[in-house]
């Protein structure tokens, strides 16, 4: 804790930097954040998906073999480790994730399940301090029937934590490949603000079926609740196809190109391998 510092640049958007001087975020032409880690061991650019892709070098790989090798003798331990290629927090590629609720439920894909734990993170631009942390278990993510999906949620209803209006947040979801050796983590975040809808706006989606909503939300710029729309129908139905070929032209107009790819078609070798021997 206390490894992160936010601030709210000129762009509008958020400086990122790290204590030790170890991370930058800077915002770049496309008009979102870039990541470079100065000793060179990762890269994160915007690819032509709309979302982050990242390369891996052998200083991470290193740093999990190491961590495997020295796990408890007494265990039979893996010779493999797969990753997953891509870890895509679902949210806009084309403007600030917006939300009306202060509790949003945020959804993240990834290529490949990770076996282990994943670390999620929430920050306030400008706060010294996350304001939650919490460990995402394999089976959280096994609750929700739109994990058929490889797609993973967490409600912030269910902790005690609720948004600021007007106030601009980051979220995180790291693969924590040595607790020891934070630099090593893989990791994905995305933008999100919270702010109250119009009276009009209200009034409308109260007209609106429930099935119907994520329209309205989509097309007044709120797209986590369009989502989590989308999301909780598909938890009450999870055998409508019609629900989840919804979801997927949601994140394909999102110019999430892939992750709209690997819903429609799958992708069964979407995962980087690691020899541990």
């Amino acid at each position: 804790r206390g490894r992160f510092s936010f601030k709210r640049g000129k762009s509008g958007f958020a400086a990122f930097s790290q204590s030790r001087g170890r991370f930058s975020f800077k915002r770049g032409k496309s008009g979102f954040a870039a990541f470079s880690q100065s000793r060179g061991r990762f890269a994160f650019k915007r690819g032509k998906s709309g979302f982050a892709a990242f390369s891996q070098s052998r200083g991470s790989e290193q740093t999990l073999k190491k961590t495997v090798q020295n796990a408890d003798k007494t265990e039979a331990l893996p010779t493999k480790i797969r990753l997953p290629l891509i870890i895509a927090p679902l949210t806009p590629q084309r403007s600030l994730g917006l939300t009306m609720t202060d509790q949003p439920t945020l959804y993240w894909y990834m290529s490949y399940w990770w076996e282990g734990d994943l670390e999620f993170s929430l920050n306030e631009f400008g706060a010294s301090e996350p304001i939650i942390e919490y460990t995402v278990q394999r089976n959280d993510c096994n609750k929700h029937p739109i994990q058929d999906d490889l797609i993973c949620q967490l409600r912030l209803a269910d902790s005690d934590v609720r948004l600021k209006p007007n106030k601009d947040y980051e979220w995180f979801v790291f693969i924590v490949m040595d607790p020891e050796q934070r630099t090593s983590d893989w990791l994905a975040s995305a933008f999100l603000h919270y702010t109250k809808p119009s009276t009009r706006l209200t009034s409308r989606l109260e007209q609106t079926p429930l099935s119907q909503r994520y329209q309205v939300y989509k097309e007044n710029g709120f797209w986590y609740d369009a989502l989590d729309n989308l999301g909780v129908q598909i938890e009450k139905q999870p055998n409508n196809n019609a629900l989840r070929k919804k979801l997927k032209v949601l994140i394909e107009q999102e110019k999430m190109l892939n992750v709209a790819e690997f819903l429609e078609e799958g992708c069964e070798e979407c995962y980087h391998e690691i020899d541990i021997d």
